[in-house]
């Protein structure tokens, strides 16, 4: 299957932080006329529904995690369920022309990578072509996206969430294994950089390439943008209860971000320093794998994660100090009441 083509089962595995939600929130908005000019549908996983009820008709939420919950947690309740959505899937490739299945969650299939998912899709490959779609950030682009979307409400310190983190991020190797295991699948990683994307973006990428929509003229939004690293580091200090309850409890961090999305705040020294420190360690650690990627997938760079401007040790350790905010305690429950405030908490 070329990548301008659009038949088959297509699905989208997003990574997190890697533009998943602008890509679910278009074709969200845009489901009905993809089924009605080109018998294209998306379907969702639905938690205790087949997912032949889930062509996606604007209500309820594209990002569903279903089957990736009864995968990892379901103990004997993994094999039925596997076998239950390739067989829906294969219900909805013969009615229509092109499938969408799209979930941040799927990504968890390709880190490890999971065998019973890739053979199942590999086996699916021989009815109906297969490819599996997803967006990689350079890692210390990705790391620090995370901490500022979930790791800074975790409760260790910054080096233990970014070391677990970064376990998942070798990309080269987890490409090639997936690959082995099912060569016949088209396995698309796509490099996260603007002027490798066809339109500069994420959703103008997807629906050109996986969706055979060409130039047409695209209206998107980028949503879900992470808050600046400096603020989230503030929040980390808050009192337990008081924006949110777990580290997946998004409700009130999405009114946060909204609330500050147009704060601009200059780089300070501390920012400047964690970064070139993050960047060091994921250049020495992760590098090596992603030219290997780089000449394997023919993307036009020369790297991935260059090395820091000016040369320094990436000891992940250093983070834990400074990504400790610098405000008293004082200034720190000041502005928690003045967010609160503004909420209307």
């Amino acid at each position: 299957m070329s990548d301008s083509g659009a038949a088959g089962l297509t699905i989208h595995a997003g990574v997190p932080k890697a533009g998943s939600s602008s890509i679910q929130t278009w074709l969200a908005e845009n489901a009905k006329r993809l089924r009605s000019s080109h018998d294209t549908v998306v379907a969702v996983a639905r938690e205790g529904a087949p997912i032949t009820t889930g062509i996606f008709d604007g209500s309820g939420t594209i990002n569903s995690a279903a089957l990736v919950k009864t995968m990892i947690w379901g103990g004997d309740d993994r094999t039925p369920a596997l076998n239950a959505f390739l067989a829906d899937l294969g219900s909805l490739c013969e009615a229509h022309a092109h499938v969408i299945v799209t979930s941040e969650a799927f990504e968890s299939f390709l880190w490890r990578p999971d065998e019973d998912f890739v053979l199942g899709l590999e086996s699916f490959a021989a009815r109906h072509p297969v490819r599996v779609v997803y967006y990689l950030r350079p890692q210390h682009a990705a790391l620090e996206a995370a901490w500022r979307q979930w790791g800074f409400r975790s409760k260790g310190p910054p080096s233990l969430f970014l070391t677990l983190r970064a376990d998942r991020m070798e990309y080269a190797s987890s490409y090639a294994r997936a690959k082995d295991l099912a060569p016949t699948i088209e396995l698309i990683p796509r490099a996260l950089r603007e002027d490798l994307l066809d339109g500069g973006d994420v959703v103008a990428d997807f629906a050109n390439r996986y969706l055979g929509l060409g130039n047409e003229s695209l209206q998107r939004e980028f949503v879900n943008p992470s808050l600046p690293l400096e603020v989230v580091n503030l929040l980390r200090e808050a009192p337990p209860g008081t924006f949110w309850d777990s580290i997946h409890d998004n409700a009130t961090l999405g009114e946060i971000k909204q609330l500050l999305a147009n704060l601009d705040l200059p780089e300070s020294d501390r920012i400047r320093r964690s970064r070139a420190v993050l960047q060091a360690y994921c250049h020495e650690r992760f590098e090596p794998g992603n030219l290997e990627l780089i000449q394997r997938m023919g993307w036009p760079v020369s790297d991935w994660v260059p090395a820091p401007e000016e040369p320094v040790r990436g000891h992940l350790a250093e983070l834990d100090s400074l990504w400790s905010p610098q405000a008293s305690n004082a200034e720190r429950q000041v502005l928690f009441a003045a967010i609160l405030g503004a909420l209307g908490r």
